[in-house]
């Protein structure tokens, strides 16, 4: 008896194979994107220190229109005024088309002048997450998260409950923490490489 070769059969059922194990797998976490903005140059700098191939980030701004740089831990630091009635550091990051961002975590080295915010929050895509007392010397933040997969994440660090206009917070050392994964696959896709191994099968069982 004749034995034809079953490669559509094989090819078909190997997609849908890797499929399951890319879709299957933990995401684990690692450096997303982190910052110490210092430029080799010893000046200041927004690009990040360390970024995952497959995001994008957009410059860093505050809410208020004060963004500048101080000095940092060590290096330079990223930071603003106008705390007073409050302010905001804004950052937004995305994965690139076809992948989603699963975040894990933040951490970062804050610190606050005399009359600047005496509490600080995390918001991210506008819902509050984490906040605190800030100190006037650098003190290391640390914030487990466990967001679901998403193509974007407005992040907001909010100071407020300052004394004065002119008092200051400022970071150092931005990490984001976490992975990036493929876009799930649409159930009925899966649904149509299935019937497609079925189909194979049954033209190689009659062959």
């Amino acid at each position: 008896m004749e034995h034809r070769p079953q490669r559509p059969h094989v090819a078909v059922f190997s997609i849908l194979l890797a499929l399951s194990h890319t879709l299957a797998a933990p995401a684990r976490a690692a450096t997303l994107a982190a910052y110490d903005f210092d430029a080799g140059d010893g000046s200041f700098t927004q690009a990040p220190s360390a970024l995952a191939p497959d995001l994008l980030v957009a410059p860093w701004q505050d809410l208020d229109g004060s963004l500048t740089s101080f000095t940092g831990a060590p290096g330079r630091a990223l930071g603003a005024r106008d705390f007073d009635d409050g302010n905001s550091l804004l950052w937004t990051v995305r994965a690139v088309t076809g992948r989603l961002l699963h975040l894990d975590g933040l951490r970062f080295d804050q610190q606050a002048s005399a009359t600047g915010p005496k509490f600080w929050a995390l918001r991210v895509n506008g819902e509050t997450l984490a906040s605190g007392a800030t100190t006037t010397t650098f003190a290391t933040v640390r914030v487990p998260l466990a967001l679901p997969g998403q193509e974007r994440l407005d992040i907001a660090l909010d100071g407020f409950d300052a004394s004065s206009t002119l008092g200051t917070w400022r970071i150092d050392n931005v990490e984001l923490l976490g992975a990036t994964t493929p876009v799930p696959v649409p159930p009925a896709l899966s649904l149509l490489a299935s019937g497609v191994v079925l189909l194979a099968s049954r033209r190689a069982r009659r062959g």
